[in-house]
């Protein structure tokens, strides 16, 4: 009887030690390697496209409206934009002028997971800010 209860105790402490290595969420190989998708170099220099390519429209301009249009789009595989769209507007044309600028990028790098690119979605801010 000892036998038997020491073997089924064995079995039981097999299982859950096995069940929680499995389900080991610091396991590096169940950890796909995911790196997210950006514009030339990064963050500074998808500013620095947006501060040399924002036109602002002049009507916005005499109306002194500021503010910031967020816009979401995705970047396929060959990093091409897709889908872009207004997600919070500021007023109609700086929308529309938001949403071309975005529509009318260079490629971005993918986003890749374990190095093979992937499509995803991306959201940025576009500001609208008067000189002061």
């Amino acid at each position: 009887m000892r036998t038997k209860l020491f073997f089924i105790a064995a079995i039981c402490f097999f299982v859950v030690s096995n069940t929680q290595a499995n389900n080991n969420p610091n396991k590096s190989e169940d950890k796909p390697a995911i790196k997210k998708a950006h514009f030339n170099d990064g963050t500074s220099s998808f500013q620095e496209y947006v501060k040399m390519n924002l036109i602002y429209p002049s009507c916005a301009r005499e109306k002194a409206l500021e503010g910031k249009v967020d816009v979401s789009f995705f970047v396929l595989p060959d990093g091409t934009i897709h889908g872009a769209r207004v997600t919070r507007g500021m007023d109609k044309v700086c929308d529309k002028v938001a949403l071309n600028m975005i529509n009318n990028m260079p490629n971005w790098n993918p986003a890749q997971k374990n190095g093979k690119p992937m499509a995803s979605k991306v959201k940025v801010s576009i500001n609208f800010r008067l000189d002061g």
